[in-house]
């Protein structure tokens, strides 16, 4: 049985990056390994995420006292839900 032909080749340039705080899991990232095997983290449970969601209902809160007595209220409010 003859041996399979192997070509050695030169180390190829790196153009793949990644920043280390892309997979800090205090900041709500992943880690790498699992991303691959498909085990994402949850991102309810993202304490940046969470933030978000507390801004985003002040502003809902706002834009309703704003937008009170306006004849399409509801259909503003309907697309700034994003529905």
């Amino acid at each position: 049985m003859s041996k399979p032909k192997i070509t050695v080749l030169p180390p190829a340039d790196q153009d793949v990056f990644f920043q280390e705080q892309q997979f800090d899991d205090s900041l709500g990232g992943t880690n790498p390994h699992a991303y691959w095997r498909g085990q994402t983290p949850d991102t309810k449970k993202s304490p940046i995420l969470k933030g978000a969601n507390k801004a985003k209902q002040k502003k809902m809160k706002a834009a309703e006292k704003v937008l009170e007595g306006h004849e399409n209220k509801e259909e503003i409010l309907k697309v700034l839900r994003g529905g």
